[in-house]
């Protein structure tokens, strides 16, 4: 099951207070099933050099996959997935590890087609 997705990613793929939580892959009703996920959340460190999950001060998120290679021939990439600026934790949810690692597995596709068109490019 492959689909195209567009990097960053939208709110809706990952918004965790979404009514109706499904699975991104599939879309299976994740109310009604077990639910698999991973977790960005963001993290503040405390006066004991510790850390604690905030809900209430903003901080943002972000993840990215990139390269960096020869430097002499700009070598170097990176694919926003996420570019968000408005919550403290983004959820990927599954209704199976099957669908997660279909997930995974068509962004690292994405993003392997992106690096090596660029690398393609730099080596005309």
């Amino acid at each position: 099951m492959e689909y195209n997705m567009k990097y960053p990613l939208n709110m809706s793929v990952y918004d965790s207070k979404a009514p109706n939580p499904e699975c991104i892959v599939c879309h299976k009703d994740l109310a009604k099933s077990k639910t698999y996920w991973f977790t960005w959340e963001g993290l503040l460190l405390n006066s004991e050099d510790g850390s604690e999950v905030s809900d209430t001060l903003h901080v943002g998120m972000s993840w990215n996959i990139g390269f960096h290679g020869d430097e002499n021939k700009n070598e170097y990439m990176s694919v926003d997935l996420v570019d968000d600026n408005e919550h403290s934790c983004i959820d990927f949810k599954f209704c199976s590890i099957q669908c997660m690692r279909i997930w995974l597995n068509n962004l690292l596709n994405d993003c392997e087609t992106l690096f090596q068109e660029k690398l393609g490019e730099k080596q005309e």
